[in-house]
This record gives structure tokens, sequence and C-alpha cells, in this order.
């Protein structure tokens, strides 16, 4: 598939969601799956370009599972929302929306945006398979990292205040040093961290179907639905466009 294909692809799909934003997704918080923690600092009042401050916590950075209420279907989510949280075994239902309008504000840091969504989806173009996580490496310390490193990068691209108005101008805003949120990566995070940043834009920009999972007392959660969801929303996209026609 080429990246103008890809891109046209998405359009699509962002379409196709627009019709089904307001549904709902009830499920199961069954913990963390792969990942490690993390040394993060959050300072919502810090520009993208100025030095941080604040202080620096241990952090979960993982993949998180969960078990869909309904049809006891399992999925995995990114959290796209420091300041809150979610306890394992509670039920929480979120509201489906276009990524762009994710994480939901109050807390900050609010939604991203059309350009931060645009990076947060070539991300999981590039690194996410269709299980919803990191590909498995060859050892579990390995995709511990890689998964970890995932998790610093979206948290970087949802909360960092980046101010350019091109893909790549934004890529070369991301910085875990300096700006909003800051990471203290330990070597193997930071090595495939520095894979991921690196792939960003690379071949041109790619994009994927990635929803937003939002609610207003609970961590806000970023996933790639199930290829059936996926058909599903592409066929309601094909049927609309007809219609149109």
């Amino acid at each position: 598939m080429t990246s103008f294909t890809r891109f046209a692809v998405g359009i699509g799909l962002s379409a196709a969601v627009s019709s089904v934003a307001s549904a709902n997704v009830t499920a199961t918080y069954l913990g963390t799956g792969y990942g490690k923690f993390q040394s993060v600092s959050y300072n919502p009042s810090t520009q993208w370009d100025q030095a941080g401050s604040g202080p620096f916590y241990s952090i979960k950075a993982f993949d998180h599972h969960w078990e869909d209420t309904g049809s006891g279907a399992e999925w995995t989510g990114w959290c796209i929302q420091l300041y809150q949280g979610i306890t394992v075994g509670n039920i929480y239902t979120f509201n489906c929306v276009a990524l762009e309008n994710a994480p939901q504000a109050p807390p900050a840091p609010g939604p991203m945006g059309l350009l931060q969504a645009n990076l947060m989806r070539d991300a999981f173009s590039r690194w996410i398979t269709n299980t919803g996580t990191v590909a498995v490496e060859g050892t579990l310390a390995e995709t511990n990292a890689k998964a970890a490193a995932f998790a610093i990068l979206l948290w970087e691209i949802s909360h960092e205040n980046l101010t350019g108005g091109d893909l790549d101008t934004l890529k070369t805003q991301l910085s875990v040093s300096t700006g909003a949120l800051r990471a203290n990566l330990s070597a193997d995070v930071a090595l495939w961290y520095n894979q991921m940043y690196a792939s960003l834009g690379t071949g041109g920009w790619q994009t994927t179907f990635v929803e937003g999972l939002v609610n207003s007392s609970a961590q806000d959660q970023a996933r790639i639905p199930a290829p059936g969801a996926i058909a599903l929303l592409g066929f309601a996209g094909l049927i609309g466009s007809r219609r149109r026609k």
C-alpha cells in the first residue's frame, strides 16, 4: 500500500468514524501488558523549546489490556492522559471519538488536534500490530523496552505544547529533554525511542485508523480497533459515499 493510499484510506475511515463518534465502549480493565516503569515529568505550562521544570515520577509506561463487557473480546489500549488513572478490575465506559478530539479536558493536556493526531497515526502505523501492541522481540526484556518507548512517544506527542504548522516541523519539536513532557529513559528504552522517533515520516507520512476513548473521570486511551470493527467502519463509509453520490 502506498503512502497516498494509506492517507486516502485514513481519510475515509476518519469520515466513517465521525458517523459513529457517539458510540460507547464499556470494558473491564485487566491490567498492563508489555512495558516498563520510566521516570517522567509533566508541566503543561512549559513550551516545547523551554527548559523543563517540575519533579520526575516513576510512571508505568505500558500497554493496557481490556475486556469488552458485551462481547467478551479483549483489546489493547495506550494511555494518552497522564493526569488520570485506571484501576484493575474496574469497569469503565468510554466515548469513542476521532483521535484529534482526545484526550478530554480537564485535566491537561486536552485534545491534541489534527496535526498531533496525525503524528500519532504515523507512529501506530509503523510500530503497532493488529494485536494492538508492539511486535514481540526475541526476549521479554526487549519487548518491554519497546512497549515503554512507544508509550513515551505517545505521551510526548499528546502532551507536548507543539506549535509547528506541518508534520515535518512538529517532528523537529519533539524532545523528551525539554518542554512540557520530559523523560529520563533507561538505556534500553532510549534505544527503541530513538528508532521510533527517527522512523516518523520516513518515506512519507503514513496513517492508520486509531480512535480515541475518552472518559471524564478515567485515563483516556488510544487504540486500533479490532479488524472486524474497522471493516464495519469502512463499509459504513462506503455506504455513506454511495448515498452522497
